[in-house]
């Protein structure tokens, strides 16, 4: 091999192993994508803190692509995923400011997933913190779904009553069909 196919041999490899461990966007490069998109659809924007091992944040990102839920969620918001508290090996997932964005809505000390409903201007219209029980988190038990509905309530005008009362009777009855509540509640 003759030194110049040697060197570009060199910087092929390198590039792919800096791709590899490149590190993951910005938490304000994510968002200030996701407001724009929000601001020229005239939707909300829904960031979701997650985590790969984190089992219920799979569940929320499961009932946003569900056929039944996703087309309404995605009628109403842009919707924003932040890495966060990743494990030691994938802490390069994690987006940079991510957990200053976290801690500015008041949800640095409650578990995962953690969400926020936000204007295309960055204002709060509200959490997944619930006032008495805490961090819903994935709505699953009658008082979590009755937040989550609160939410959608206060931000996403251009839903119907019927498509509300569609996104309340998929959360009760996935609740249900994955025995995450017993048939009749807590």
């Amino acid at each position: 091999m003759n030194i110049g196919a040697r060197l570009l041999s060199t910087a092929l490899l390198a590039l792919s192993v800096s791709a590899a461990f490149a590190d993951a966007p910005s938490a304000d490069t994510l968002l200030s994508k996701a407001n724009a998109q929000a601001k020229k659809e005239h939707k909300d924007v829904l960031v979701i803190f997650h985590a790969s091992w984190c089992g219920w944040c799979h569940k929320l990102d499961d009932m946003l692509a569900s056929k039944e839920v996703g087309p309404t969620m995605s009628k109403a918001y842009v919707v924003v995923h932040l890495v966060v508290d990743e494990s030691k090996d994938k802490k390069a997932d994690e987006n940079p400011g991510a957990d200053k964005l976290r801690i500015t809505l008041k949800g640095e000390k409650v578990g995962l997933p953690f969400f926020a409903v936000l204007t295309p201007a960055g204002k709060s219209l509200g959490t997944s913190i619930h006032p008495k029980t805490g961090n819903i988190g994935y709505p699953a038990a009658p008082n979590e779904i009755a937040h989550f509905m609160d939410l959608l309530r206060a931000s996403s005008p251009m839903l119907s009553d019927a498509e509300r009362t569609a996104v309340e009777t998929y959360l009760k009855e996935t609740a249900i069909k994955q025995k995450l509540v017993p048939a009749g509640g807590h």
